[in-house]
């Protein structure tokens, strides 16, 4: 394995982590504050992982390197 292969083995675990963390911030403090129901249906904690995986994402993507 090269330092490449190191490095973004390492940023994956990390940005993972983040998505895990942040998933459960938005759980734990949103309480009624923030809306559980999209279109009538309650949103579940991987849905929530998902948006937040696509928006990290789409920030990598628009700023490469970063």
């Amino acid at each position: 394995m090269n330092r490449n292969d190191i490095i973004r083995s390492q940023n994956l675990v990390t940005l993972a982590n983040a998505i895990e963390l942040a998933t459960a911030i938005i759980e734990n403090i949103g309480g009624n504050d923030i809306s559980t129901v999209v279109d009538g249906k309650p949103v579940t904690p991987t849905e929530v992982s998902s948006a937040l995986a696509a928006k990290f994402r789409s920030t990598f993507i628009k700023n490469p390197g970063v």
